[in-house]
Parts: C-alpha cells; structure tokens; sequence
C-alpha cells in the first residue's frame, strides 16, 4: 500500500519525537496536517528539538517570537527544563493557517 502525502508527514512528525531523531527539514502548516500531528503527538509535551521540527523554526526565531509574544510559552518542568504543550503548537499552527 502506498502512503499518501499525509502519512508520510504524520510518520515523519512521529519519528522526530522519538529520543536521538534527526529534525524534520520543513515546517507543517497546512490544515490538514496539523491535524495530523496533534493527532499523533497530542497530548504530550514537546521538547526542543520536537518543536523546531514540527514548527521548521529555528532556535532564535523561536526565542524571537516568544519574546514577542507570537509563539507559545513553554511550561518550566524544572529549573533548567522546559517544554511545550502540543495543543498551543498545534494552536499556534493551526493559527496560521487561518491567517493565509
């Protein structure tokens, strides 16, 4: 069975949750496949590296957005750990794809 262009973003979001995963080289913006991605990472917290390969944003954009107050602000888990909820990613995607 073939995979459709959907499957294979949702296997490509799934693979770079998983621990020493190498980035997903583009950003997910369509409706459609942000769906998807929450679908297959909803409900977790994302570190990192998972939101700049599910977002395609780099370290200082995400910096520079947060400051701005555009991107979500991650939740502490600790004093040098934080991390994302995947529904304000998937929120903030899905933001933006109701803007174009």
């Amino acid at each position: 069975m073939k995979a459709t262009a959907l499957q294979t973003a949702a296997a490509e979001v799934a693979a770079s949750s998983q621990p020493g995963a190498a980035p997903v080289s583009r950003g997910f913006t369509d409706t459609a496949t942000v769906a998807i991605a929450a679908a297959v990472l909803g409900g977790q917290l994302y570190r990192r590296p998972t939101v700049r390969a599910v977002t395609g944003l780099s370290d200082s954009t995400l910096d520079r957005m947060i400051r701005a107050g555009t991107f979500p602000v991650p939740v502490k888990l600790g004093p040098r750990t934080s991390a994302w909820r995947s529904s304000d990613v998937a929120a903030w995607m899905a933001s933006l794809s109701a803007v174009e």
